[in-house]
């Protein structure tokens, strides 16, 4: 989602983005489904899929 927000006091507006994200919670006979970021500034890190 894209908005544009106006800067006070200037002529121009910056762009600003707005991200949604849904999460799942998977549990199997006591264990949980997690994953592994591979990108961005959390890799290696484990999280819920979604």
């Amino acid at each position: 989602m894209l908005k544009k927000v106006p800067q006070p006091g200037r002529h121009r507006q910056v762009n600003k983005y707005t991200h949604l994200g849904v999460y799942g919670l998977a549990v199997w006979e006591q264990s949980y489904l997690l994953i592994q970021k591979a990108r961005g500034p959390y890799v290696g890190k484990w999280d819920l899929p979604g």
